[in-house]
Order: structure tokens, then C-alpha cells, then sequence
């Protein structure tokens, strides 16, 4: 859990401890990506387009600080419809040239994991989020509070001058 850090507190042990936290968010983040590439099977650019439209599908539709019941079926899966976005938008939000972006939708269709609407929009499908997929996020959510944790003790650790 986050503690409760003023600005000037949480600066000052951040500094004191600054090369140790560094390294520990470097390494969560590089084992993240290796990890999407070995476990997901896809290059760093298709699942940061498959990642980017997820949220804008759900932009709009959920917000997780106001998250509540309704939204989720018994199996933690969403119960409300997704917001399809054009492959234009998906491309200036994720600042990548448009063709790239078309291409990585493409394949991403390909493997099941987006769809196309009746206007052509896209969005995640929801049959492409699998077991794999399922394990890979918990697995995710596991290691980044490991993370979490290092860095919370690490900002104990180090006494600010």
C-alpha cells in the first residue's frame, strides 16, 4: 500500500536513495517488456497499440477510482460495451505514423485479440483477453507490488541529510 509521503519528505528520501530505486523501477520495467515479448509472443510496438487502444476503449467508461460492481460480471470481466476508435485516433494518441499503427491492428486481428465494428472502429475483443493473457496480468500485478514494496522499503532505508 502507499504511504502517505509529503512532497518535501517523499523528495528528500527519493534523492538520498535515488540510484537503488532507479535501478529497481529500471529492472521491473525491462523485465516487463522482455516479458511481453517472451509470454504474449508480440513485439514491444504491437502490444503498446493493443495497450493504448484498451484504454481508449475504455476511456469514458470506466474509472477506476469510481469502479463499482456494475461494471464487472462475476468473472471480473466488464459488462458494458467498449468504445471503438478509428485507427486515426489510435495513432495520434500513441504518436506512431498511422500506417504502423494499421499494420499492428491488423496482425493484433489476426491473433484474435481486436476487432473491427460494423463502422470499421477498433476496439479490444473480448474474447482475445485468454487465460495466457489473464495469467500474464496477474502475474504483472504480483511484480509491480513486489516493486512497490522494494521501493517503499528503499525510501525507509535511506535517511535524508
Amino acid at each position: 500500500m502507499v504511504r502517505e509521503l509529503t512532497v518535501t519528505n517523499f523528495d528528500k528520501k527519493f534523492n538520498s536513495a535515488f540510484s537503488l530505486i532507479a535501478f529497481t523501477v529500471n529492472r521491473h520495467l525491462i523485465r516487463h517488456m522482455r516479458r511481453l515479448q517472451t509470454e504474449l509472443g508480440m513485439d514491444l510496438q504491437t502490444t503498446y497499440v493493443w495497450g493504448v487502444l484498451a484504454h481508449l476503449n475504455l476511456s469514458g467508461v470506466v474509472h477506476p477510482l469510481e469502479a463499482n460492481d456494475t461494471l464487472l460480471d462475476s468473472n471480473g470481466r466488464l459488462t458494458v460495451d467498449l468504445a471503438a476508435v478509428s485507427a486515426l485516433s489510435l495513432a495520434q494518441v500513441a504518436g506512431l505514423p498511422r500506417e504502423t499503427v494499421r499494420r499492428k491492428l491488423e496482425h493484433l486481428e489476426a491473433l484474435g485479440k481486436v476487432e473491427r465494428d460494423e463502422r470499421k472502429r477498433w476496439k479490444v475483443s473480448k474474447s482475445g483477453i485468454d487465460e495466457k493473457t489473464v495469467e500474464f496480468t496477474r502475474q504483472t500485478v504480483i511484480e509491480l507490488l513486489r516493486t512497490a514494496e522494494m521501493v517503499n522499503k528503499l525510501l525507509d532505508l535511506h535517511k535524508a541529510p
